[in-house]
């Protein structure tokens, strides 16, 4: 899995990047890796980005520590 640190190549194949920040996410790449995502999503139609968001979320809770709540 390519460790994906630039915004640019994050924004144009998101769906990698997106694995590249799950996968490397506990690494020490880690931060690099989720702020070229973050960035790569800020630049988004507002609709992509919710929804590759809320992917990302819901299959990483394990390794985010984050706690996904379903309405």
């Amino acid at each position: 899995m390519p460790v994906i640190t630039d915004p640019r190549e994050a924004a144009e194949d998101l769906e990698l990047a997106v694995l590249s920040a799950i996968h490397h996410a506990a690494t020490p790449q880690g931060p690099d890796v989720l702020n070229a995502l973050f960035a790569a999503l800020h630049d988004l139609d507002l609709t992509r980005g919710v929804c590759t968001l809320t992917w990302f979320v819901r299959q990483s809770p394990e390794r985010s520590g984050i706690t996904w709540r379903g309405t």
